[in-house]
Protein backbone atom coordinates (compact mmCIF):
# COMPACT_ATOMS: atom_id res chain seq x y z
CA UNK A 1 0.00 0.00 0.00
CA UNK A 2 1.53 3.17 -0.87
CA UNK A 3 1.94 5.89 2.04
CA UNK A 4 -0.22 9.04 1.56
CA UNK A 5 3.02 11.22 1.97
CA UNK A 6 4.63 9.33 -0.97
CA UNK A 7 1.30 10.33 -2.74
CA UNK A 8 1.61 14.16 -1.85
CA UNK A 9 5.37 14.03 -2.90
CA UNK A 10 4.58 12.90 -5.93
CA UNK A 11 1.89 15.51 -7.09
CA UNK A 12 3.51 18.59 -8.37
CA UNK A 13 3.51 21.51 -5.95
CA UNK A 14 0.34 20.07 -3.86
CA UNK A 15 1.81 22.05 -1.12
CA UNK A 16 1.91 25.04 -3.10
CA UNK A 17 -1.22 25.02 -4.75
CA UNK A 18 -3.09 24.26 -1.01
CA UNK A 19 -1.53 27.57 0.02
CA UNK A 20 -3.02 29.62 -2.77
CA UNK A 21 -6.05 28.05 -1.79
CA UNK A 22 -6.16 28.26 1.51
CA UNK A 23 -4.73 31.84 1.24
CA UNK A 24 -1.84 30.93 3.37
CA UNK A 25 0.33 33.42 3.97
CA UNK A 26 4.14 33.05 4.43
CA UNK A 27 6.38 35.62 5.75
CA UNK A 28 9.90 35.04 5.26
CA UNK A 29 13.06 36.93 7.07
CA UNK A 30 16.16 37.53 5.53
CA UNK A 31 19.72 38.74 8.06
CA UNK A 32 19.44 42.64 5.96
CA UNK A 33 20.00 43.91 2.77
CA UNK A 34 23.45 45.80 1.11
CA UNK A 35 24.38 47.94 -1.43
CA UNK A 36 27.29 49.53 -2.57
CA UNK A 37 25.60 53.08 -1.88
CA UNK A 38 23.67 52.44 1.51
CA UNK A 39 22.25 55.70 2.21
CA UNK A 40 20.74 55.90 -1.65
CA UNK A 41 18.89 52.77 -1.36
CA UNK A 42 17.92 53.53 2.57
CA UNK A 43 16.31 56.68 0.68
CA UNK A 44 14.64 54.58 -1.80
CA UNK A 45 13.55 52.02 0.65
CA UNK A 46 12.23 55.12 2.94
CA UNK A 47 9.82 56.25 -0.34
CA UNK A 48 8.92 52.64 -0.99
CA UNK A 49 7.76 51.98 2.92
CA UNK A 50 5.30 55.28 2.34
CA UNK A 51 4.14 54.00 -0.57
CA UNK A 52 3.12 50.66 1.02
CA UNK A 53 5.82 48.73 -1.08
CA UNK A 54 8.54 48.24 1.23
CA UNK A 55 8.31 44.33 1.12
CA UNK A 56 8.03 44.22 -3.18
CA UNK A 57 10.99 46.55 -3.23
CA UNK A 58 12.96 43.65 -0.48
CA UNK A 59 11.28 41.21 -3.48
CA UNK A 60 12.50 43.04 -6.45
CA UNK A 61 16.17 43.68 -4.76
CA UNK A 62 16.95 40.43 -3.84
CA UNK A 63 15.86 38.73 -6.86
CA UNK A 64 17.30 40.84 -9.30
CA UNK A 65 20.35 38.70 -9.50
CA UNK A 66 21.98 38.49 -6.10
CA UNK A 67 23.29 35.17 -4.85
CA UNK A 68 20.95 34.72 -2.19
CA UNK A 69 17.79 35.62 -4.63
CA UNK A 70 19.31 33.16 -7.03
CA UNK A 71 19.68 30.29 -4.41
CA UNK A 72 16.69 30.65 -3.21
CA UNK A 73 14.56 30.69 -6.60
CA UNK A 74 16.61 27.49 -7.28
CA UNK A 75 15.77 25.58 -3.32
CA UNK A 76 12.26 26.74 -2.95
CA UNK A 77 11.20 27.54 -6.63
CA UNK A 78 9.79 30.62 -8.29
CA UNK A 79 6.23 30.15 -7.49
CA UNK A 80 6.77 30.07 -4.00
CA UNK A 81 8.67 33.05 -3.86
CA UNK A 82 6.41 35.05 -5.81
CA UNK A 83 4.05 33.74 -2.85
CA UNK A 84 6.26 34.84 -0.31
CA UNK A 85 6.43 38.19 1.49
CA UNK A 86 9.84 39.01 2.10
CA UNK A 87 10.96 41.07 4.86
CA UNK A 88 14.53 41.91 6.98
CA UNK A 89 15.67 41.22 10.50
CA UNK A 90 16.94 44.56 10.59
CA UNK A 91 15.61 48.31 8.94
CA UNK A 92 19.93 48.94 8.53
CA UNK A 93 21.53 48.56 4.90
CA UNK A 94 24.95 47.66 5.05
CA UNK A 95 27.54 49.10 2.35
CA UNK A 96 29.30 45.64 2.09
CA UNK A 97 28.20 41.78 1.85
CA UNK A 98 29.33 40.84 4.83
CA UNK A 99 27.50 43.40 6.68
CA UNK A 100 25.36 42.29 9.64
CA UNK A 101 23.21 44.09 12.24
CA UNK A 102 21.45 42.56 14.80
CA UNK A 103 18.03 42.05 14.59
CA UNK A 104 15.10 44.95 15.57
CA UNK A 105 12.49 42.44 18.01
CA UNK A 106 10.05 45.39 17.14
CA UNK A 107 10.25 45.57 13.40
CA UNK A 108 10.08 41.87 13.31
CA UNK A 109 6.81 41.83 15.70
CA UNK A 110 5.35 44.62 13.37
CA UNK A 111 5.55 42.88 10.23
CA UNK A 112 4.33 40.39 11.79
CA UNK A 113 1.03 41.86 12.93
CA UNK A 114 0.76 43.98 9.77
CA UNK A 115 1.17 40.78 7.77
CA UNK A 116 -0.45 38.07 10.04
CA UNK A 117 1.27 35.36 8.26
CA UNK A 118 0.83 31.52 9.16
CA UNK A 119 4.16 30.41 8.20
CA UNK A 120 7.51 32.38 8.91
CA UNK A 121 10.37 31.19 7.37
CA UNK A 122 13.22 32.86 9.07
CA UNK A 123 16.89 32.76 6.56
CA UNK A 124 19.79 32.68 8.84
CA UNK A 125 20.83 33.03 12.22
CA UNK A 126 20.37 36.82 13.15
CA UNK A 127 16.75 36.25 11.71
CA UNK A 128 16.72 33.06 13.41
CA UNK A 129 17.00 35.23 16.90
CA UNK A 130 15.20 38.36 16.09
CA UNK A 131 12.13 35.91 15.84
CA UNK A 132 12.67 33.89 19.07
CA UNK A 133 12.60 37.09 21.07
CA UNK A 134 9.66 38.30 19.07
CA UNK A 135 7.10 35.17 18.93
CA UNK A 136 6.00 35.26 22.94
CA UNK A 137 4.69 38.95 22.07
CA UNK A 138 2.42 37.56 19.04
CA UNK A 139 1.65 34.13 20.43
CA UNK A 140 -1.64 34.55 19.89
CA UNK A 141 -1.51 34.23 16.12
CA UNK A 142 -0.95 30.40 16.24
CA UNK A 143 2.48 31.05 13.81
CA UNK A 144 4.59 27.96 12.07
CA UNK A 145 8.23 28.83 12.54
CA UNK A 146 10.62 27.37 10.25
CA UNK A 147 14.19 27.94 9.97
CA UNK A 148 16.55 28.04 7.53
CA UNK A 149 19.82 28.90 6.56
CA UNK A 150 21.17 32.38 5.10
CA UNK A 151 21.04 31.51 1.63
CA UNK A 152 24.22 32.94 1.23
CA UNK A 153 26.01 30.99 3.88
CA UNK A 154 29.31 29.13 2.45
CA UNK A 155 28.78 25.66 3.64
CA UNK A 156 27.88 22.49 1.76
CA UNK A 157 24.58 21.48 2.85
CA UNK A 158 22.64 25.35 2.18
CA UNK A 159 20.27 23.82 -0.95
CA UNK A 160 20.09 20.73 0.78
CA UNK A 161 18.47 22.74 4.25
CA UNK A 162 16.91 25.27 2.05
CA UNK A 163 14.85 22.73 0.14
CA UNK A 164 14.04 20.85 3.60
CA UNK A 165 12.57 24.81 4.19
CA UNK A 166 10.36 24.44 0.93
CA UNK A 167 9.07 20.94 1.95
CA UNK A 168 8.25 21.88 5.43
CA UNK A 169 6.15 24.90 4.13
CA UNK A 170 4.50 22.14 1.80
CA UNK A 171 3.54 20.14 4.34
CA UNK A 172 1.76 22.50 6.67
CA UNK A 173 -0.01 23.77 3.92
CA UNK A 174 -0.97 20.45 2.88
CA UNK A 175 -4.41 18.80 3.42
CA UNK A 176 -4.55 17.03 6.34
CA UNK A 177 -3.71 12.58 5.35
CA UNK A 178 -7.36 12.02 5.24
CA UNK A 179 -7.52 14.16 2.69
CA UNK A 180 -4.86 12.80 0.21
CA UNK A 181 -7.11 9.56 -1.60
CA UNK A 182 -4.60 6.42 -0.76
CA UNK A 183 -2.90 4.30 -3.34
CA UNK A 184 -2.88 0.85 -4.71
CA UNK A 185 -0.90 -2.07 -3.16
CA UNK A 186 2.88 -1.50 -3.47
Amino acid sequence: MTHPLDTLRAMPDAGLNALAAKGVKILAIMQNQWFRDPMNAANIMERAEKAGRRNQLIARFLFAGCQSGKRLRAALGAELCDQIIWEEASRNIGGVPSSSFPADVEHIRRAIRTHRPKIVLTLGVVAKVGLDKALPSVIGLNIVPIYGPHPAARHATVMQELRVARLSIELVAAPPLSAIPQGGAV
